[in-house]
């Protein structure tokens, strides 16, 4: 027990065992170049550990038994990449939830897919993101621990802690240490061994019988996509490309449907060259991973169809004329399939579906020699909190075409590095949860037919048993996918001017929906609006509202042209919407507006200063109100108070959303800038970075349109707008939007003589 007691490497000796000397003696043990391989950590952890005394131990032998090091710059730039790091995520996980957290995520909507409260997540960074990461490494100072090293082998030694600038409180994590030994796989090897794929074939099964929420609706038409590849059998395979027109039915077969990122060229693509010959077979050698897992999962699963979109749209039509065709279906496809298969975790074509699991998930080595090691034992993670570190901030996810593929998917098999998750519209699971996890719902009354209020459970069940037959309980699903639940189930709510709350519900939800999609990237940005058309489709048929390149033309659509983007970057080059539509921009949209609880309406005034006369989109000259319909210009009239304004961009900072405007009056030149001036306060959002382009700004003429005022309670009063930049006479182009801060709104907004109210053409 000696031999033992001395030669374990984390023999820690306490000079004063009554702490008045915070010190320790930690030998120089692991600070061998070898010390990470077991534990795949991020570049930063890797460069702490070695420099922590603590852990790494020093030639100097006495060490302080406190040590403070700062992770991260800012608490953002942590979200990327504790995704693959186990300390990252075990430390996040370790964060105390608390009330202002929890308000920033209700003032900024739901986020994530049907997910709420999750314990290790990107969630975890809300309201804390420019703050500075530091993690304090403390040893736990016991007296007794060597002895119960020399027996058990495994004890807890050291806490780590992350601590932010802001002070938001996080528990600690107690650090391992003990003999070698390489953790056992807590599942199989591969994530498409038999095991696994007999597993996921259970939960199809039980979804298809089970969920009603998962079963197309009994009205839909039928439907298959133009081509399919039929794959054959596990036992009899073949490969190659028919239309729809050789597939029996109705009813039709059913098919899976290929989720993945392109990263790039695919060099095994439909081409008008090789149609002929796709349709006689198609050499599987030749296929990237992506493809070749897809098709090969499918067979085992037991299904003879598969859809591939590179295999299934002719790439090389002229003028694009297959694609025109085949993307405004692409919402179906995904929607009708029987499950998706998604490639979640690879970057490119060929990062494939099955791999080999390098850790486990249960048991972490985050630093070893020949002979000892630091390690953090945890629990199975809860599916949720899989689905947010291993689906959320995926590769798959930076994809805008796979929003609307996941979200439309009634069943999505994720492929992810190390684990495989299910999910359907009705719940969750993964290989550590067989039986998963419902989604969280939130419950609302309906009174004549009416969105009513959003209660919880308790004061719904004493309405229902005190108003008798008045009002009827439903419950809809949180997150995204209860956001487009929320968007079916409210209906046309369009068609009576007295439903404003729900319209206002209406808006809300689908800025949740935009805000998400708007983060993924595009390789041709002009699909930004046909990447989203099958949700907005299937939003358009429940609500019976017309379309208008990303918004509703209908109710308060004033309302939504109040929008910004979070970061602005370059503008595009290529027309993509009209200058009024988030389309038009780069970056992820949100609304400027507050999140109003639309059934506190009673205690909220919305007053409209400006009028939407008449809306239009328009392809080749042609008024156009279908969903999946290509665009090429589009027109907005509204009438409201406008006042003359010019731009300093020299005095406005890049990477900020602050601009100085100057408003040019009849009397003098007043000078409002974002920040504190004359007890008033103005953020103006830019829809690009205009800053740098000095010249256009200083030549350009601008006005700024006041839209809304919204009064939330006494003496809380906010006033909303549009930056527009001159076109020509009565013509113009959205540049940014504008809100006040200052409570009540700056006396400026209240429309004296030098604001006119004028009917303008937004482009």
């Amino acid at each position: 027990m000696l031999w033992a007691l001395c030669s374990a490497p984390a023999f820690l000796v306490q000079v004063l065992s009554f702490g008045y000397i915070k010190t320790v003696i930690r030998p120089p043990s692991l600070r061998n170049k070898d010390a990470f391989e077991d534990g795949r950590l991020c570049e930063r952890c890797q460069q702490v550990l070695r420099r922590s005394s603590i852990i790494s131990g020093s030639w100097l032998l006495l060490v302080k038994s406190c040590e403070r090091f700062e992770l991260y710059e800012t608490a953002e730039a942590m979200q990327f990449p504790w995704r693959n790091c186990p300390l990252c995520e075990a430390l996040l996980s370790q964060k105390v939830e608390d009330s202002r957290l929890s308000r920033a995520i209700e003032i900024r909507g739901a986020q994530g897919y049907g997910t709420m409260r999750l314990v290790a997540t990107s969630r975890t960074l809300i309201g804390m993101e420019q703050q500075r990461v530091f993690l304090n490494v403390k040893h736990l100072n016991r007296f007794g621990i060597p002895i119960f090293a020399a027996i058990s082998h495994e004890f807890p030694t050291i806490a780590l802690t992350l601590d932010t600038s802001d002070g938001v409180p996080f528990r600690s994590l107690n650090l391992f240490e003990g003999r070698y030994k390489k953790p056992a796989p807590d599942v199989h090897v591969s994530t498409g061994s038999d095991t696994t794929l007999s597993m996921i074939s259970g939960w199809i099964k039980d979804c298809a019988t089970h969920h009603k929420d998962c079963k197309l609706p009994d009205k839909a038409a039928p439907f298959i996509p133009s081509r399919l590849l039929f794959v054959g059998t596990r036992h009899r395979p073949m490969l190659k490309l028919v239309f729809f027109t050789e597939i029996p039915g109705p009813p039709y077969p059913t098919y899976t449907a290929l989720s993945h990122c392109w990263g790039g060229h695919i060099a095994c693509r439909l081409l008008v060259e090789n149609l002929d010959q796709r349709l006689q077979s198609i050499p599987e050698e030749t296929l990237p991973k992506n493809f070749s897992d897809g098709i090969n999962i499918t067979r085992r699963l037991g299904i003879s169809y598969i859809w591939i979109d590179s295999l299934c749209i002719i790439q090389d039509s002229e003028g694009g004329m297959d694609w025109q065709q085949e993307s405004p279906t692409m919402g179906k496809v995904f929607a009708h399939a029987h499950c998706v298969i998604a490639a979640t975790s690879s970057e490119n074509s060929n990062g494939g579906c099955s791999r080999d699991r390098l850790v486990p998930l249960t048991e972490r080595n985050l630093m070893a020699s020949k002979s000892w090691r630091y390690f953090i034992p945890t629990s199975a993670p809860p599916v949720r909190t899989l689905f947010e570190t291993r689906v959320d901030t995926a590769p798959l996810a930076r994809r805008a075409w796979a929003f609307q593929e996941r979200l439309l998917a009634r069943r999505v098999i994720h492929f992810c590095s190390d684990v495989v998750l299910f999910e359907c519209n009705t719940m969750q699971r993964s290989e550590f949860d067989e039986e998963g996890a419902r989604y969280e719902e939130e419950l609302y009354l309906v009174k004549n037919g009416k969105l009513s209020v959003w209660l919880g459970d308790a004061i719904v069940n004493r309405l229902i048993k005190f108003q008798g037959g008045k009002f009827k309980s439903k419950r809809a699903r949180r997150g995204i996918r209860g956001a487009l639940d929320v968007l079916q189930r409210l209906g046309p709510v369009w068609q009576n001017a007295d439903r404003l709350m729900e319209q206002i519900e209406f808006c809300q939800r689908w800025f949740d929906i935009v805000g998400i999609y708007s983060k993924g990237a595009l390789t041709v940005p002009t699909d930004k609006l046909v990447a989203l058309s099958g949700v907005a489709e299937l939003v358009e048929g429940h609500a019976q509202a017309p379309y208008l390149a990303g918004l509703w033309n209908y109710g308060p659509l004033e309302l939504q042209l109040l929008w910004a983007i979070r970061e602005p970057g370059v503008r595009k080059e290529q027309w993509c919407a009209p200058s009024w539509s988030w389309a038009s921009s780069i970056g992820r949209v949100r609304p400027i507006w507050p999140r109003i609880d639309s059934t506190k309406l009673n205690n909220v005034s919305i007053l409209f200063k400006a009028k939407v006369d008449h809306a239009d989109v328009f392809w080749k000259g042609q008024s156009v109100d279908r969903v999946n319909s290509q665009i090429d210009a589009g027109m907005l009239t509204i009438t409201g108070p406008t006042i003359k304004v010019y731009l300093r961009p020299s005095r406005c900072r890049k990477n900020t959303r602050e601009v100085y405007l100057s408003f040019m009056g009849e009397s003098e030149e007043r000078g409002l800038r974002y920040g504190w001036m004359d007890k008033m306060k103005l953020k103006c959002a830019r829809d690009w970075d205009f800053c740098s382009e000095s010249d256009w700004a200083l030549q350009s003429s601008f006005i700024v349109l006041h839209v809304l005022t919204i009064k939330m309670t006494e003496g809380d009063e906010r006033s909303y707008g549009l930056l527009l930049r001159e076109m020509a006479d009565k013509v113009y182009e959205r540049v940014g939007a504008f809100w006040s801060e200052r409570l009540p709104t700056p006396r400026f907004l209240d429309h004296d003589r030098e604001w006119k109210v004028e009917q303008v053409v937004i482009q």
